[in-house]
Parts: structure tokens; sequence; C-alpha cells
């Protein structure tokens, strides 16, 4: 009975409001095949051969000084929401929104030793792979004279 009433005082306000909805989707990229990440073998399959496989990587940086990390990702955005704006004096009026979405890369960051050796493969959100990892800028140079 209580929300009944509830509704019937808010009824006014909702007749005299602009409510609006969105539905956002966003598909990049594909996901890796299926099984493809485990004909890989860490300590033998080489750069080009794990290339040869996945295809062309997304990012590409840097691995310990001289070594190379390649990430693969895809994305599947998807985003909802609700805003409503309610008039409350003269041309004034209240707004509030609230929405969901899920802005995430998945994938897989595969590192490779100095010889371009695969090392080892890590999956997972890319985002938090690249903190984990520590993806850095280029190691100096050496100096020759």
């Amino acid at each position: 009975m209580n929300r009944a009433r509830g509704l019937l005082l808010l009824l006014p306000l909702l007749l005299a409001s602009c409510v609006s909805f969105t539905w956002f989707r966003d598909h990049r990229q594909e996901p890796l095949p299926k099984g493809a990440i485990e004909t890989l073998v860490p300590g033998k399959s080489t750069l080009a051969e794990c290339m040869q496989t996945l295809g062309a990587p997304l990012y590409l940086w840097e691995y310990r000084g001289d070594g190379a990390a390649l990430a693969w990702g895809w994305d599947d955005t998807h985003s909802k929401g609700v805003a409503v704006s309610i008039p409350v004096y003269d041309q004034t009026s209240v707004s509030a929104s609230y929405d969901y979405g899920n802005e995430r890369l998945k994938g897989a960051v595969l590192l490779f030793d100095r010889d371009l050796v695969l090392e080892s493969v890590r999956e997972g959100w890319l985002r938090d792979l690249e903190r984990e990892l520590g993806r850095r800028r280029p190691a100096p140079v050496p100096a020759t004279d």
C-alpha cells in the first residue's frame, strides 16, 4: 500500500519529466582461435611460429631489456543506462543518470626472451596484465665508441 501511495505522489513529477534509455555495443577484434595458445610451447616456440598461429598482435613492448612482450586482445563493449530530468522551477531541472558499462580488453600476452623464443604466456584483462608485467619505456641503449 505504501508503495502505491509513493508512486501516486511521484506520478506528476514523472509525467512532467524526460526519461531516456541508452544501449550501446561495440565489438572489435576476434578472440584467439580455440586451442591456439595451447599449441605454443614455452622454451621451444619462436616468435615467427607464434605470429603464424595467432596473427598480428595489437601491442608490442620491450620485456626485460632485451626481450619482447606481444599482446593480442579483443573487445566486446556494451553499455546500458537510464537518465531522468525533472523540471522543478521555472526553467530549472534536476537530472540524474545511471549507466552500466563493461569496457575491457580481454586477451593474452606472450613473453619472449632475447632470442625471441617464447618464455611464458599470460591470459586475462590486458589492462591488468600490462600493469603486472610493468610495461615501461625502452631500456637505454649502451653507448659504443
